[in-house]
């Protein structure tokens, strides 16, 4: 089992190191907003924490100011937010324990 959360976390952080590090490479930081909101599932999950120590990380090294947590009981309602911009960023687990 640690090794899923693992494999998760793996997924998770490069994930967000390529949103971040395309962000760089295209100079795109001055269109960055200061505060970010990031679907996320509900509290207490391994995704949730998660999702909360790369938020940590992403405020502490780049121009972004807050990423705000907003829960969700599966990933079929962050989508549609994304398009309509209430929402910047969704974290979805979706790995098999084996």
């Amino acid at each position: 089992m640690k090794y899923a959360h693992a494999k998760f976390f793996v997924r998770t952080a490069g994930t967000l190191a390529l949103f971040v590090g395309g962000l760089l490479a295209t100079g795109a930081f001055a269109q960055t907003p200061k505060i970010m909101t990031a679907a996320v599932p509900p509290e207490g999950s391994t995704g949730y924490v998660l999702t909360a120590a790369i938020a940590k990380v992403v405020t502490e090294r780049t121009p972004i100011e807050r990423i705000t947590l907003q829960t969700f009981g599966g990933a079929a309602g962050w989508p549609a937010r994304m398009q309509t911009g209430e929402t910047n960023f969704g974290s979805h687990c979706g790995f098999k324990l084996v």
